[in-house]
Protein backbone atom coordinates (compact mmCIF):
# COMPACT_ATOMS: atom_id res chain seq x y z
CA UNK A 1 0.00 0.00 0.00
CA UNK A 2 1.14 3.66 -0.79
CA UNK A 3 0.10 6.29 1.01
CA UNK A 4 -0.50 10.24 -0.28
CA UNK A 5 -0.63 12.59 2.71
CA UNK A 6 -2.47 15.73 2.43
CA UNK A 7 -2.22 19.04 4.23
CA UNK A 8 -5.09 21.64 4.26
CA UNK A 9 -3.55 23.50 1.89
CA UNK A 10 -2.87 20.55 -0.49
CA UNK A 11 -7.03 19.22 0.10
CA UNK A 12 -7.49 23.01 -1.51
CA UNK A 13 -5.03 22.64 -4.27
CA UNK A 14 -6.29 19.46 -5.12
CA UNK A 15 -7.91 19.02 -8.83
CA UNK A 16 -9.49 16.92 -11.65
CA UNK A 17 -8.53 17.60 -15.32
CA UNK A 18 -10.15 15.70 -18.24
CA UNK A 19 -7.22 14.41 -19.68
CA UNK A 20 -3.28 14.94 -20.74
CA UNK A 21 -3.74 14.56 -24.27
CA UNK A 22 -3.63 12.24 -26.65
CA UNK A 23 0.36 11.99 -25.74
CA UNK A 24 -0.08 10.46 -22.21
CA UNK A 25 -2.76 8.48 -24.00
CA UNK A 26 -0.68 7.12 -26.62
CA UNK A 27 2.21 6.03 -23.91
CA UNK A 28 0.29 4.31 -21.57
CA UNK A 29 -1.51 2.20 -24.30
CA UNK A 30 2.27 1.27 -25.78
CA UNK A 31 1.68 -0.69 -22.25
CA UNK A 32 -1.53 -2.37 -23.07
CA UNK A 33 -0.07 -3.24 -26.38
CA UNK A 34 3.23 -4.61 -24.92
CA UNK A 35 1.33 -6.50 -22.18
CA UNK A 36 -0.23 -8.65 -24.30
CA UNK A 37 -3.26 -11.24 -23.31
CA UNK A 38 -2.55 -9.35 -20.26
CA UNK A 39 -5.20 -6.54 -20.76
CA UNK A 40 -7.45 -8.20 -24.21
CA UNK A 41 -10.58 -8.31 -22.52
CA UNK A 42 -10.87 -4.68 -21.49
CA UNK A 43 -9.01 -3.22 -25.30
CA UNK A 44 -9.67 -6.26 -27.57
CA UNK A 45 -11.72 -3.70 -30.19
CA UNK A 46 -9.19 -1.52 -29.89
CA UNK A 47 -5.90 -3.76 -30.44
CA UNK A 48 -8.33 -5.54 -33.46
CA UNK A 49 -7.96 -2.10 -34.99
CA UNK A 50 -4.55 -2.05 -34.97
CA UNK A 51 -3.94 -5.35 -36.71
CA UNK A 52 -1.77 -5.00 -39.79
CA UNK A 53 -1.03 -1.48 -38.93
CA UNK A 54 2.71 -0.45 -39.49
CA UNK A 55 4.23 0.25 -36.36
CA UNK A 56 7.94 1.28 -37.35
CA UNK A 57 7.27 3.96 -34.23
CA UNK A 58 6.84 0.81 -31.73
CA UNK A 59 10.62 -0.30 -31.40
CA UNK A 60 12.10 3.11 -30.15
CA UNK A 61 8.92 3.82 -28.17
CA UNK A 62 9.16 0.34 -26.66
CA UNK A 63 12.30 0.89 -25.22
CA UNK A 64 10.55 3.62 -22.72
CA UNK A 65 8.48 1.24 -21.09
CA UNK A 66 8.23 -0.22 -17.68
CA UNK A 67 6.69 -3.35 -16.98
CA UNK A 68 2.77 -1.56 -16.74
CA UNK A 69 3.78 2.40 -16.71
CA UNK A 70 6.43 4.60 -19.00
CA UNK A 71 9.72 4.92 -17.29
CA UNK A 72 10.59 8.14 -18.50
CA UNK A 73 8.38 11.04 -17.33
CA UNK A 74 6.96 13.04 -20.01
CA UNK A 75 3.60 13.91 -18.24
CA UNK A 76 5.11 16.36 -15.88
CA UNK A 77 7.52 18.14 -18.47
CA UNK A 78 4.84 18.69 -21.07
CA UNK A 79 1.68 18.87 -18.86
CA UNK A 80 -1.72 18.23 -20.56
CA UNK A 81 -1.87 19.59 -24.32
CA UNK A 82 -4.79 19.26 -26.82
CA UNK A 83 -2.69 17.31 -29.84
CA UNK A 84 0.41 15.54 -30.71
CA UNK A 85 1.29 18.60 -32.33
CA UNK A 86 1.06 20.69 -29.14
CA UNK A 87 3.07 17.99 -27.35
CA UNK A 88 5.67 17.84 -29.76
CA UNK A 89 6.49 21.85 -29.25
CA UNK A 90 6.07 21.28 -25.44
CA UNK A 91 8.31 18.49 -25.38
CA UNK A 92 10.87 20.28 -27.57
CA UNK A 93 10.77 23.52 -25.21
CA UNK A 94 11.38 21.75 -21.95
CA UNK A 95 14.62 23.33 -20.63
CA UNK A 96 17.47 20.62 -20.58
CA UNK A 97 18.55 20.70 -17.01
CA UNK A 98 14.16 19.80 -16.54
CA UNK A 99 14.31 16.89 -18.87
CA UNK A 100 18.45 15.74 -17.53
CA UNK A 101 16.41 15.24 -14.42
CA UNK A 102 13.80 13.20 -15.24
CA UNK A 103 15.78 11.02 -17.07
CA UNK A 104 18.46 10.39 -14.45
CA UNK A 105 15.52 9.56 -12.40
CA UNK A 106 14.15 7.29 -15.22
CA UNK A 107 17.48 5.32 -14.53
CA UNK A 108 17.58 5.02 -11.01
CA UNK A 109 14.25 3.99 -10.92
CA UNK A 110 14.04 1.43 -13.61
CA UNK A 111 18.05 0.12 -12.00
CA UNK A 112 15.85 -0.03 -8.61
CA UNK A 113 12.94 -2.16 -9.75
CA UNK A 114 15.17 -4.76 -10.82
CA UNK A 115 14.61 -4.52 -14.65
CA UNK A 116 16.23 -6.83 -16.85
CA UNK A 117 18.44 -4.94 -18.65
CA UNK A 118 16.65 -4.82 -22.16
CA UNK A 119 13.83 -3.22 -20.37
CA UNK A 120 16.00 -0.73 -18.93
CA UNK A 121 16.28 2.92 -20.48
CA UNK A 122 18.14 3.10 -23.73
CA UNK A 123 21.16 4.55 -24.19
CA UNK A 124 19.58 7.06 -26.85
CA UNK A 125 17.53 8.44 -24.28
CA UNK A 126 20.17 10.23 -22.56
CA UNK A 127 20.89 12.08 -25.70
CA UNK A 128 16.97 13.80 -25.12
CA UNK A 129 18.74 16.92 -23.56
CA UNK A 130 21.54 18.04 -25.37
CA UNK A 131 20.45 16.56 -28.74
CA UNK A 132 17.48 18.31 -30.33
CA UNK A 133 17.46 16.14 -33.12
CA UNK A 134 16.77 13.19 -30.91
CA UNK A 135 13.97 15.09 -29.56
CA UNK A 136 12.54 15.67 -32.80
CA UNK A 137 13.14 12.16 -33.86
CA UNK A 138 11.07 11.12 -30.55
CA UNK A 139 8.08 14.14 -31.33
CA UNK A 140 7.96 12.41 -34.65
CA UNK A 141 7.67 9.03 -33.29
CA UNK A 142 5.15 10.12 -30.81
CA UNK A 143 3.40 11.98 -33.37
CA UNK A 144 3.17 8.78 -35.77
CA UNK A 145 2.04 6.62 -32.54
CA UNK A 146 -0.69 9.06 -31.81
CA UNK A 147 -1.77 8.72 -35.57
CA UNK A 148 -2.24 5.19 -35.59
CA UNK A 149 -3.86 4.27 -32.14
CA UNK A 150 -5.52 7.52 -30.62
CA UNK A 151 -6.67 9.80 -33.18
CA UNK A 152 -9.30 7.83 -34.85
CA UNK A 153 -10.94 7.08 -31.56
CA UNK A 154 -10.18 10.38 -29.46
CA UNK A 155 -13.44 11.71 -29.69
CA UNK A 156 -14.92 9.32 -28.29
CA UNK A 157 -12.00 8.88 -25.75
CA UNK A 158 -12.47 12.90 -24.76
CA UNK A 159 -16.71 12.18 -24.33
CA UNK A 160 -15.99 9.06 -21.66
CA UNK A 161 -13.18 11.16 -19.86
CA UNK A 162 -15.32 13.92 -19.98
CA UNK A 163 -18.46 11.89 -18.34
CA UNK A 164 -15.66 10.90 -15.58
CA UNK A 165 -14.93 14.58 -14.67
CA UNK A 166 -18.81 15.68 -14.79
CA UNK A 167 -19.53 12.49 -12.21
CA UNK A 168 -16.63 12.70 -9.86
CA UNK A 169 -17.91 16.88 -9.92
CA UNK A 170 -21.48 15.95 -8.79
CA UNK A 171 -19.36 13.42 -6.28
CA UNK A 172 -17.45 16.28 -5.13
CA UNK A 173 -20.27 18.82 -4.80
CA UNK A 174 -22.25 16.34 -3.00
CA UNK A 175 -19.75 14.61 -0.63
CA UNK A 176 -16.56 17.14 -0.60
CA UNK A 177 -13.02 16.23 -1.41
CA UNK A 178 -12.86 13.26 1.51
CA UNK A 179 -15.60 10.92 -0.90
CA UNK A 180 -14.46 12.13 -3.98
CA UNK A 181 -10.70 10.26 -3.32
CA UNK A 182 -12.43 7.71 -1.31
CA UNK A 183 -14.77 6.75 -4.12
CA UNK A 184 -11.78 7.72 -6.77
CA UNK A 185 -10.87 3.72 -7.82
CA UNK A 186 -11.17 0.45 -6.49
CA UNK A 187 -7.72 0.80 -5.54
CA UNK A 188 -8.13 3.45 -3.52
CA UNK A 189 -9.40 4.29 -0.19
CA UNK A 190 -9.34 7.65 1.96
CA UNK A 191 -8.44 7.68 5.80
CA UNK A 192 -6.95 10.05 7.97
CA UNK A 193 -6.03 12.54 5.42
CA UNK A 194 -4.12 10.43 3.16
CA UNK A 195 -4.77 8.39 0.06
CA UNK A 196 -3.88 4.80 -0.01
CA UNK A 197 -3.11 3.56 -3.03
CA UNK A 198 -2.83 -0.29 -4.33
CA UNK A 199 0.86 -0.81 -4.88
CA UNK A 200 1.87 1.45 -7.26
CA UNK A 201 5.69 -0.02 -8.36
CA UNK A 202 8.59 -0.22 -5.92
CA UNK A 203 11.90 1.58 -5.67
CA UNK A 204 14.34 1.51 -2.55
CA UNK A 205 14.44 4.33 0.21
CA UNK A 206 18.46 5.06 -1.18
CA UNK A 207 17.00 6.34 -4.72
CA UNK A 208 14.44 8.19 -3.10
CA UNK A 209 16.64 10.10 -0.97
CA UNK A 210 19.06 10.61 -4.63
CA UNK A 211 15.95 11.90 -6.04
CA UNK A 212 14.12 14.16 -3.33
CA UNK A 213 16.27 15.17 -0.99
CA UNK A 214 13.51 16.94 1.26
CA UNK A 215 12.32 13.56 2.14
CA UNK A 216 8.58 13.73 1.21
CA UNK A 217 8.80 10.70 -0.73
CA UNK A 218 9.70 7.30 -0.03
CA UNK A 219 9.28 3.91 -0.22
CA UNK A 220 5.47 3.74 1.15
CA UNK A 221 4.58 7.07 0.48
CA UNK A 222 4.42 10.95 -0.56
CA UNK A 223 4.00 13.73 1.61
CA UNK A 224 2.43 16.49 -0.55
CA UNK A 225 3.09 19.54 1.65
CA UNK A 226 1.39 22.18 -0.19
CA UNK A 227 2.08 20.91 -3.97
CA UNK A 228 -1.46 19.59 -4.30
CA UNK A 229 -2.55 16.24 -6.55
CA UNK A 230 -4.05 16.71 -9.93
CA UNK A 231 -6.66 14.05 -10.61
CA UNK A 232 -6.44 12.36 -14.32
CA UNK A 233 -8.96 9.79 -15.53
CA UNK A 234 -7.02 7.91 -18.52
CA UNK A 235 -8.27 5.16 -20.61
CA UNK A 236 -5.05 4.00 -21.15
CA UNK A 237 -3.56 3.84 -17.69
CA UNK A 238 -4.40 0.26 -16.03
CA UNK A 239 -3.44 0.88 -12.80
CA UNK A 240 -3.54 4.38 -10.18
CA UNK A 241 -0.13 5.42 -10.81
CA UNK A 242 1.06 8.99 -9.31
CA UNK A 243 4.23 10.75 -11.30
CA UNK A 244 6.47 12.99 -9.07
CA UNK A 245 8.24 15.89 -10.65
CA UNK A 246 12.08 15.94 -9.68
CA UNK A 247 12.75 19.28 -11.94
CA UNK A 248 9.70 21.25 -10.10
CA UNK A 249 9.94 20.32 -6.73
CA UNK A 250 6.65 22.63 -6.37
CA UNK A 251 5.11 21.42 -8.77
CA UNK A 252 1.77 19.26 -8.17
CA UNK A 253 2.09 15.62 -7.70
CA UNK A 254 -0.29 14.10 -10.68
CA UNK A 255 -2.09 11.20 -10.44
CA UNK A 256 -3.30 8.72 -13.43
CA UNK A 257 -6.06 6.61 -12.76
CA UNK A 258 -7.94 3.88 -14.86
CA UNK A 259 -11.72 4.99 -16.02
CA UNK A 260 -12.18 1.54 -18.02
CA UNK A 261 -13.32 -0.14 -14.93
CA UNK A 262 -15.18 -3.01 -16.20
CA UNK A 263 -15.54 -5.08 -19.59
CA UNK A 264 -18.98 -2.70 -20.19
CA UNK A 265 -17.04 0.08 -19.84
CA UNK A 266 -14.60 -1.13 -22.31
CA UNK A 267 -17.43 -2.15 -25.15
CA UNK A 268 -19.16 0.90 -24.89
CA UNK A 269 -15.77 2.95 -26.03
CA UNK A 270 -15.01 0.75 -28.60
CA UNK A 271 -18.22 -0.54 -30.26
CA UNK A 272 -21.16 2.52 -29.38
CA UNK A 273 -20.06 4.69 -32.03
CA UNK A 274 -19.71 3.93 -36.17
CA UNK A 275 -16.32 4.66 -36.52
CA UNK A 276 -13.25 6.80 -36.20
CA UNK A 277 -14.59 10.66 -36.44
CA UNK A 278 -12.72 13.10 -38.31
CA UNK A 279 -10.67 15.44 -36.24
CA UNK A 280 -11.38 18.35 -39.15
CA UNK A 281 -14.98 17.58 -37.68
CA UNK A 282 -14.31 17.23 -34.14
CA UNK A 283 -12.48 20.77 -34.56
CA UNK A 284 -15.25 22.10 -36.04
CA UNK A 285 -18.24 20.74 -33.93
CA UNK A 286 -16.49 19.84 -31.17
CA UNK A 287 -16.13 16.11 -29.85
CA UNK A 288 -19.54 15.21 -28.81
CA UNK A 289 -21.54 16.76 -31.62
CA UNK A 290 -18.81 15.12 -34.15
CA UNK A 291 -19.60 11.68 -32.50
CA UNK A 292 -23.24 12.58 -32.33
CA UNK A 293 -23.56 12.97 -35.95
CA UNK A 294 -21.63 9.62 -36.63
CA UNK A 295 -24.52 8.05 -34.17
CA UNK A 296 -27.04 9.63 -36.44
CA UNK A 297 -26.07 8.01 -39.47
CA UNK A 298 -28.98 5.81 -38.63
CA UNK A 299 -32.62 6.91 -37.33
CA UNK A 300 -31.91 7.32 -33.46
CA UNK A 301 -33.88 8.14 -30.73
CA UNK A 302 -33.51 11.35 -28.35
CA UNK A 303 -32.68 8.43 -25.24
CA UNK A 304 -30.54 6.09 -27.40
CA UNK A 305 -28.27 9.32 -28.52
CA UNK A 306 -27.89 10.00 -25.42
CA UNK A 307 -26.60 6.33 -24.06
CA UNK A 308 -24.52 6.60 -26.38
CA UNK A 309 -22.93 9.93 -26.16
CA UNK A 310 -22.89 9.01 -22.20
CA UNK A 311 -24.51 11.83 -21.44
CA UNK A 312 -27.56 12.90 -20.13
CA UNK A 313 -31.14 13.04 -22.05
CA UNK A 314 -31.19 17.08 -22.07
CA UNK A 315 -27.69 17.44 -23.86
CA UNK A 316 -28.34 14.67 -26.06
CA UNK A 317 -32.04 16.62 -27.22
CA UNK A 318 -29.96 19.97 -26.52
CA UNK A 319 -26.81 18.56 -29.08
CA UNK A 320 -29.38 16.79 -31.46
CA UNK A 321 -31.76 20.91 -31.74
CA UNK A 322 -28.66 22.51 -32.62
CA UNK A 323 -27.77 20.17 -35.26
CA UNK A 324 -31.15 19.96 -36.94
CA UNK A 325 -30.99 24.17 -36.43
CA UNK A 326 -27.67 23.82 -38.96
CA UNK A 327 -29.33 21.84 -41.39
CA UNK A 328 -27.29 18.40 -40.50
CA UNK A 329 -29.87 16.21 -38.82
CA UNK A 330 -33.70 16.00 -39.83
CA UNK A 331 -36.12 14.85 -37.06
CA UNK A 332 -39.65 12.93 -37.15
CA UNK A 333 -41.78 11.93 -34.63
CA UNK A 334 -42.70 8.16 -34.28
CA UNK A 335 -45.17 7.11 -31.42
CA UNK A 336 -44.06 9.15 -28.06
CA UNK A 337 -40.40 9.41 -29.24
CA UNK A 338 -38.33 11.62 -31.99
CA UNK A 339 -35.92 9.78 -34.62
CA UNK A 340 -32.96 11.71 -35.43
CA UNK A 341 -30.53 10.83 -38.63
CA UNK A 342 -28.52 12.71 -40.37
CA UNK A 343 -29.34 15.16 -43.61
CA UNK A 344 -28.13 14.78 -46.89
CA UNK A 345 -25.93 18.29 -46.15
CA UNK A 346 -25.39 16.18 -42.83
CA UNK A 347 -23.64 12.74 -44.63
CA UNK A 348 -21.63 14.98 -46.78
CA UNK A 349 -19.86 17.10 -44.25
CA UNK A 350 -19.73 13.95 -42.56
CA UNK A 351 -17.85 12.24 -45.22
CA UNK A 352 -15.71 15.37 -46.64
CA UNK A 353 -18.45 15.22 -49.75
CA UNK A 354 -20.10 17.77 -51.41
CA UNK A 355 -23.68 17.69 -50.92
CA UNK A 356 -26.29 16.60 -53.75
CA UNK A 357 -29.05 18.39 -54.27
CA UNK A 358 -32.68 16.71 -54.27
CA UNK A 359 -35.76 17.14 -54.51
CA UNK A 360 -36.30 15.60 -51.31
CA UNK A 361 -34.46 18.21 -49.40
CA UNK A 362 -36.66 21.18 -49.24
CA UNK A 363 -39.39 18.64 -47.61
CA UNK A 364 -36.52 17.71 -45.33
CA UNK A 365 -35.99 21.06 -44.28
CA UNK A 366 -39.71 21.82 -43.40
CA UNK A 367 -39.06 19.24 -40.45
CA UNK A 368 -36.61 21.35 -38.94
CA UNK A 369 -38.82 22.89 -36.46
CA UNK A 370 -39.48 19.64 -34.67
CA UNK A 371 -38.63 19.59 -31.23
CA UNK A 372 -38.87 16.89 -29.01
CA UNK A 373 -40.95 18.07 -26.15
Amino acid sequence: MYEIHFTAADIARTRIVPSYGPYAEAMFGLSVMASGSRSAAAFEGWRQRLVGVPHRWMRPLAALMGRREPMLDLFTLIGPVGSAEQGAEALLAVPRRHLEAEIRAAALWAAARGHEPQHRLPAWAFQLASDREARRSLAAALRACCAATIDPYWARIQIHLMAEVAASSRTLAEGGIARLLAELHLDTRWQAGALLVGQTGHTTQQVADQLFPHRDVGVTGIHLNGRGLVLVPSVFCRRVTPYISVADHDGPVVLFYPVLRDIVDAHRLWTNACGPVRKELVALLGATRAVAMDVLTRPTSTTELARRLQVSLATASHHATVLRAAGLVTSRRRGGSVLHVLSPLGEALLNGQRPIRTAGNASEASEIGITDG
